[in-house]
């Protein structure tokens, strides 16, 4: 597994986004949000964290950290 060195900035697509997917999953917060609509609009598919609230966002897989 490789960690991404780059820092993804937040856009206007992204919020949008990030709105869609707050109406579409249930139970994630709005900054979840926010990290999902970034890593979906930048073909981003893995994320390695605690927050089991990406567990509910398609499109997304969540890497468990122990």
């Amino acid at each position: 597994m490789h960690i991404c060195p780059t820092i993804l900035p937040v856009a206007l697509a992204d919020t949008d986004r990030a709105k869609t997917l707050l109406g579409s999953s249930r139970g994630i917060s709005v900054r979840d949000a926010v990290h999902a609509a970034v890593m979906l609009n930048h073909d981003v598919s893995k994320i390695a964290t605690f927050d089991a609230g990406f567990d509910a966002i398609a499109g997304v897989r969540r890497v468990a950290l122990r």
